[in-house]
């Protein structure tokens, strides 16, 4: 006997996706902490750029349409109630990481001495298609003084190329980009 009411479906192999909370840093290795900056960092830079690794590959799509950051309080201890300006900020798969990593570049300084908050939401997915199912937030808190961070140095990727190929006489171009600040 059969059960009147079948319906075939299929279960995907690979877990929840989840961001790695890694504090690593090997700057000769293209390892950079994730996700960053810290969760509850303070005293970071008005022009950061925000970044963080999955521990899996990802659709990147669902990633890029499920970012935000959201400017909170000004105080010394994070106040997530306090959260509510949407900030405008321009979203990218981090060419490091390809489908496992993503950037977001605010389009003008954050504010000073002020907590901001990173959303990811629900609704990203896996290569496989699982979704995370819940949302992950983390805060950070910019320094004081209002001043943009110059970098202490341009780490280009990728480190080499032969401009010039196999053909002297030819250059193939070069399509690098600047990690940092």
């Amino acid at each position: 006997d059969r059960p009147s009411n079948s319906w075939p479906f299929e279960t995907p192999c690979g877990g929840v996706p989840r961001i790695l909370n890694d504090a690593s840093c090997n700057l000769d290795q293209s390892i950079y902490p994730s996700p960053h900056p810290a969760r509850n960092a303070t005293d970071q830079c008005r022009n950061v750029k925000i970044a963080a690794r999955f521990d899996r590959p990802m659709f990147m799509n669902s990633v890029l349409s499920n970012l935000s950051a959201v400017q909170c309080n000004s105080g010394v201890s994070f106040d997530e109630g306090a959260c509510s300006a949407t900030l405008s900020i321009d979203r990218e798969i981090d060419p490091l990481y390809a489908d496992r990593g993503f950037l977001m570049t605010p389009r003008s300084p954050l504010p000073a001495g002020t907590w901001i908050q990173v959303r990811v939401g629900a609704d990203v997915q896996s290569s496989e298609g699982v979704r995370m199912g819940e949302e992950d937030r983390w805060a950070f808190r910019t320094d004081d003084t209002g001043a943009d961070c110059a970098p202490d140095r341009v780490i280009v990727e990728p480190r080499s190329k032969n401009l010039y190929g196999e053909h002297p006489q030819r250059f193939d171009g070069y399509d690098g980009f600047a990690v940092g600040p």
